[in-house]
């Protein structure tokens, strides 16, 4: 578990916070200097009625110079909800679910998207919809980053 904001608070801004009624539990999610902190996020895993209001959510990508980076906004027994981060240059390859259904919500940036046989170029503001076991993939060609908002439902296990 990360630390709450020390003596200098000023650094840190506030992303979001999680309020789980079932525990009553309050849980907070800070930034600072570009590194998200969380505090007790596991616990969300047990909430099946949580409120969320997330802020600015593309704030909260996490971006990878390796390959695309994730970062999880909410997960829970019916959903998950997730941001993907790419690079110029970066992809997330031909791929199916099965038995989910999930959409994409174009939150920055623009992009490449392929849906079953249907390829297109996406942007802020665009959605895609992938039904369950049709084959999607999304690439960033560049030349700016792409920030993409990511429902599944059911969630994928383990999440």
């Amino acid at each position: 578990m990360d630390e709450q904001p020390g003596e200098n608070v000023e650094s840190y801004e506030n992303v979001c916070d999680v309020w789980c009624p079932q525990s009553l539990i309050l849980i907070t999610v800070w930034k600072h200097v570009g590194i998200i902190r969380r505090l007790s996020l596991a616990v969300t895993k047990s909430c099946d009625n949580i409120r969320m209001i997330i802020r600015t959510a593309a704030s909260t990508a996490v971006f990878n110079q390796e390959k695309m980076g994730k970062a999880t906004l909410a997960a829970t027994q019916h959903l998950f909800a997730g941001l993907n981060a790419f690079e110029p240059g970066q992809e997330h390859p031909l791929h199916t679910h099965e038995g989910q259904d999930k959409f994409y919500l174009v939150l920055e940036g623009e992009g490449e998207v392929t849906v079953g046989s249907q390829r297109s170029r996406i942007q802020s503001g665009d959605f895609v919809l992938a039904h369950s076991g049709e084959s999607h993939s999304l690439s960033n060609p560049g030349p700016g980053r792409l920030i993409v908002l990511v429902v599944m439902a059911p969630p994928p296990t383990g999440v």
